[in-house]
């Protein structure tokens, strides 16, 4: 099991489903239809973004949701920023070195969370604080994120990816979709 920690608008949901294809889903047959995040043109499974909502759930109930995947070559997603230090082995960071970047996600975060408050402004400082604070030995810059060849690139070698069309078909299908 690995996680990857991320603040809203990095485009962690993007990088989990070009990784994992294990945690992508077509159906929209949903009993709870608003839990599921998105990624390109289907839906990931919420059972690996439960910790992005982090702040519903008490400790020992983050271990056993952990725990149920820790044997599992999977991965999930998540914002727990603290939680993740107890399994920073297994943890990847989503920084941006690209400084100048930050405005974008937090635009990005604020038009996907269209019920936060707040300013874009702010976020995008928080953003820039949050990765120079949080230092966690695995880190993967999204620096590239807006040019397709260097980003599969970028991920495929940072992940260990040799088989880059599922990873390119998400890329494209996403930002089809979303046009960001």
């Amino acid at each position: 099991m690995n996680s990857i920690l991320f603040r809203g608008g990095m485009y962690g949901d993007l990088l989990l489903g070009m990784i994992d294809p294990t945690a992508l889903i077509k159906t929209k047959n949903f009993e709870l239809e608003y839990k599921h995040a998105r990624c390109a043109d289907r839906y990931i499974k919420y059972t690996r973004t439960f910790m992005k909502k982090y702040y519903r759930y008490t400790e020992p109930q983050k271990q056993k949701y952990y725990d149920r995947f820790f044997d599992h070559d999977v991965w999930t997603s998540t914002h727990d920023t603290d939680y993740s230090y107890k399994l920073y082995k297994n943890t990847i960071q989503i920084i941006c070195s690209n400084l100048d970047m930050h405005e974008s996600f937090a635009k990005r975060y604020y038009r996907i969370n269209q019920n936060e408050s707040g300013s874009v402004d702010e976020y995008a400082e928080t953003l820039k604080g949050w990765q120079l604070i949080h230092n966690f030995p695995k880190r993967f810059d999204i620096k590239n994120i807006h040019s397709k060849t260097q980003f599969i690139k970028d991920v495929s070698n940072f992940f260990n990816v040799t088989d880059t069309k599922h990873m390119e078909t998400i890329y494209d299908t996403h930002f089809q979709m979303f046009k960001q």
